[in-house]
């Protein structure tokens, strides 16, 4: 993926989150704030860990709840993606998803929709 400049030495990253299953294991790829939620047994887990800091407080009492992303891709020439891999049961659901949908709803919600199917 190639990055966008949008003024001299300006680059715009993006998060990611990736999933593979297969025969009962799972491996998961993630730069930034991008998640991988997995729903098992009626409990919702966040299984991956967000690459950000939180922000200065200032900023958030101004423009409301934000970070700053610490990874992503675009960002730099080389790609650093964290791993994770797990066993994968046979009724786990599994939602991929950025910050602009966890952030909305929350975790209750994110959980019903889930259980939905």
């Amino acid at each position: 993926m190639a990055s966008c400049r949008t003024a001299p030495f300006t680059v715009i990253g993006t998060t990611v989150v990736v999933l593979l299953v297969r025969d009962g294991l799972g491996v998961c790829l993630w730069a930034g704030d991008s998640r991988l939620y997995r729903l098992r047994d009626g409990e919702l887990e966040q299984l991956t860990t967000d690459h950000s800091e939180p922000s200065d407080p200032d900023v958030e009492s101004l423009l409301g709840s934000s970070n700053v992303i610490t990874r992503a891709l675009g960002g730099h020439d080389e790609i650093d993606l964290d791993q994770l891999t797990f066993e994968v049961r046979p009724r786990d659901r599994f939602l991929l998803c950025s910050d602009g949908l966890y952030r909305e709803i929350g975790a209750n919600d994110l959980k019903a929709l889930l259980e939905q199917g």
